[in-house]
């Protein structure tokens, strides 16, 4: 960051909005590509981009008329995020700012700059929509206009993007949801699904190691179970650790959810060499009321915590490992005759229905759809069959109707849905 740039006052959650549209370093795109086109277009400029402004660079999302792809944070777009409209800078040279800047004086010569901030919903200005000539000049007040316009556009593209990788997310951690169901259910070696568990925890939070431990009540004690992301030298299956020495782990027990440690001295370091770093979230693996373990992953100090997101993720796969323990410790206790299941539960047609679409991947408005019902009749019969089946998710629900019967097994659906 250059000295003489100013900051923003909201920096540090400037950024975190700007990560959360999770497109710096991305390839081109048509619709940025065709954006800028016209903007260069309609402001008659050879050159623009579309900067996004991140910790201590400015990175080009789309440009035309040069070739750099980032430069350093000390340019024209990084005063301009701290306008409230455009910043025109008519002429670089009569502009203490700027006049000795390596895009002035050096390749391409920028003369002058336009830019409109890209302000997002909640009210972080995250970048720009500029043009830039080599000559002098100004804008007309139907050029400023445009490309106030545009820079709204641009905006809406970002929130676009934003919204459809969040659904393909979805439909893909639904597949993988759905996998591990059945593997849960086919009564795979447990090892194996659980090492699949941990793998889709650190895939859809971003995480790169994870290790799942198991808890006895009776001694206080985790046991290292299954792992991702782990040396061999270190597998993760011979470690235990005292619940006492590990205050994060008894604080995600007692809540239920996720606990943060941020390298507190008071943790055990058996933890910190398993995951990587001193900053770790331990994640319950809950069946109901009952935890059965818990999951350790990093996250290393600096990037932040869980996304709303990420955490919804995180306690999907969770729950699911805390199936799996529930499900081998049933099969130790299994008596040999028993009342089949379903004679305990009665669902409705509808109710069944709406489960196996569900199981689908589908979502309340689009089980609507199929089934001629609104979004909110569709949820009035989620939350009858979740108060039958005895579970209080959505992922539970559908993992109960699997095991009782009313769901068959089968291969999970295809990807491919967006």
């Amino acid at each position: 960051m250059h000295p003489l740039v100013p900051m923003p006052a909201d920096e540090e959650a400037r950024l975190e909005a700007l990560r959360r549209y999770e497109i710096l370093d991305t390839p081109p795109e048509p619709a940025f590509d065709d954006l800028m086109k016209l903007a260069a277009h309609v402001c008659d400029a050879p050159m623009g981009s579309l900067t996004l402004i991140d910790a201590d660079r400015q990175w080009f999302k789309t440009k035309v008329g040069f070739d750099a792809t980032e430069t350093p944070r000390d340019g024209f777009c990084s005063h301009a995020i701290l306008q409230t409209d455009l910043l025109v800078v008519r002429d670089a040279w009569e502009d203490q700012r700027f006049r000795s800047h390596p895009f002035v004086i050096a390749d391409p010569q920028a003369r002058f700059y336009a830019g409109v901030t890209l302000v997002t919903p909640d009210g972080f200005a995250i970048g720009t929509l500029c043009v830039l000539d080599t000559q002098p000049r100004d804008l007309t007040s139907e050029q400023a206009d445009a490309l106030r316009a545009l820079g709204r556009q641009a905006m809406s593209l970002l929130e676009l993007r934003l919204v459809a990788g969040r659904e393909r997310r979805r439909v893909d951690e639904l597949h993988a949801v759905q996998e591990m169901a059945a593997r849960i259910l086919s009564r795979s070696d447990l090892e194996q699904v659980l090492a699949g568990i941990a793998s889709g925890i650190c895939r859809f939070t971003g995480s790169t190691r994870a290790a799942i431990l198991d808890y006895d009540p009776e001694i206080a004690m985790l046991e290292g179970l299954a792992n991702h992301g782990i040396d061999s030298d270190q597998t993760g299956r011979d470690v235990t650790i005292p619940l006492d020495d590990c205050p994060s782990a008894g604080r995600a027990i007692i809540t239920g959810r996720p606990a943060f440690s941020d390298g507190l001295p008071e943790e055990n370091r058996a933890v910190e060499e398993l995951v990587g770093t001193q900053a770790y979230i331990c994640v319950p693996l809950r069946a109901g009321a009952n935890v059965f373990g818990v999951v350790f992953l990093d996250r290393p100090r600096g990037t932040g915590r869980l996304s709303p997101e990420q955490e919804d993720s995180c306690m999907s796969f969770a729950m699911l490992a805390g199936v799996a323990l529930d499900h081998a410790h049933r099969r130790l206790h299994e008596p040999r005759d028993r009342v089949p299941a379903t004679a305990k539960v009665h669902l409705s047609a509808q109710e069944v229905s709406i489960l196996r679409l569900a199981a689908e991947g589908l979502s309340n408005p689009e089980i609507g759809e199929k089934l001629f019902l609104s979004k909110h009749t569709v949820k009035e019969y989620f939350g009858n069959a979740m108060r039958k089946l005895g579970v209080s998710s959505r992922v539970e629900a559908v993992l109960e109707a699997t095991r009782l019967g009313f769901i068959p097994l089968g291969e999970p659906p295809s990807p491919g849905r967006g």
